[in-house]
């Protein structure tokens, strides 16, 4: 659930799709997921106010622009995330050909 679901925004667009992946990636790198909380409110508290657990912090050596895009998709507020998926594709071809 992206940071505007969780705060019950009527307004959801495919940006939250973007969350959605940004959570994907995150868990299928780092092997569990962005945030963390005791029960349902906490996890909830954590997706609006929290920052994802730093890959970096768990032992996981992914290239910079990996990361970079990941951290994007999971920005809280919707502008600061990629618009769309062609953005997020875009993105990962031109930072992956930069990176290698």
């Amino acid at each position: 659930m992206s940071a505007e679901q969780a705060r019950g925004l009527d307004d959801i667009d495919a940006r939250t799709d973007i969350w959605g992946v940004g959570v994907v990636l995150y868990e299928m790198i780092a092997g569990t997921q962005p945030f963390e909380g005791t029960n349902y409110n906490a996890l909830l508290y954590a997706i609006m106010n929290d920052p994802p657990t730093p890959m970096a912090s768990l032992s996981i050596a992914i290239p910079g622009a990996l990361d970079a895009i990941v951290q994007k998709c999971l920005a809280k507020a919707r502008g600061q995330r990629y618009q769309s998926a062609k953005d997020l594709r875009f993105a990962s071809r031109r930072r992956w050909a930069i990176s290698r």
